[in-house]
């Protein structure tokens, strides 16, 4: 039988290869037989152990990490076939009446599970979580080392800081971005005037002081 199994899936294969690699094929299978009877193998053949039978046809066997790429092409071929998809993994399609039952057998939903009601480790050595902090939360200290709270009430009101007013007063630097073609010259005039009355004040400062 599993000579029969191992020649089955070499020929589904052969028309894919050429001459010389088909000769390969059959010299591992040989030497696979060799093993087996000596009882130094496992029953699978190497290369195989990932193969995934389609739902829709038997005769398609595929490797598991193209199982979602062959479903698709398949699935337009099998359209008379009421199929459903498994909520736990999209490449398990079988029959809507068999549906109830596979979500009880299914070897993925583990992983469902595991995210839904947030196992992280077994039963027996599951720890749940806390929600809150055990310390004990720490006073904040003043100057004397009494335990005080910052009041910002008893400085007073302050005024708002417009960055406008100040940058109009000040040797800074300021964009024209937005403006007309005609406000942007009106504006550069403008500060080349401010800024140079801005340096005059300064250095009839500094001759003052």
């Amino acid at each position: 039988r599993l000579l029969c199994e191992i020649l089955c899936k070499l020929c589904l294969r052969s028309h894919f290869l050429d001459f010389s690699t088909y000769r390969k094929q059959i010299c591992l299978v040989n030497m696979n037989l060799q093993l087996l009877g000596a009882g130094n193998c496992d029953l699978s053949m190497q290369g195989y152990e990932d193969i995934v039978e389609c739902p829709y046809n038997r005769a398609h066997q595929i490797m598991s990490f193209r199982m979602q790429t062959h479903l698709y092409k398949c699935r337009k071929n099998h359209k008379d076939l009421k199929f459903v998809k498994c909520p736990f993994n999209e490449t398990h399609d079988l029959p809507e009446p068999e549906l109830k039952y596979h979500k009880t057998v299914c070897p993925d939903r583990e992983t469902f599970d595991r995210y839904k009601y947030c196992i992280r480790t077994t039963a027996a050595t599951f720890v749940a979580e806390q929600d809150h902090a055990t310390e004990e939360p720490r006073a904040s200290y003043g100057m004397d080392g009494d335990a005080d709270e910052e009041s910002w009430d008893q400085y007073g009101k302050v005024k708002a800081y417009n960055p406008r007013a100040y940058a109009s007063r000040h040797a800074v630097i300021r964009k024209c971005t937005g403006m007309a073609p005609s406000e942007k010259k009106a504006f550069k005039e403008a500060e080349r005037k401010r800024l140079a009355d801005l340096g005059n004040r300064s250095g009839q400062n500094a001759e003052n002081n």
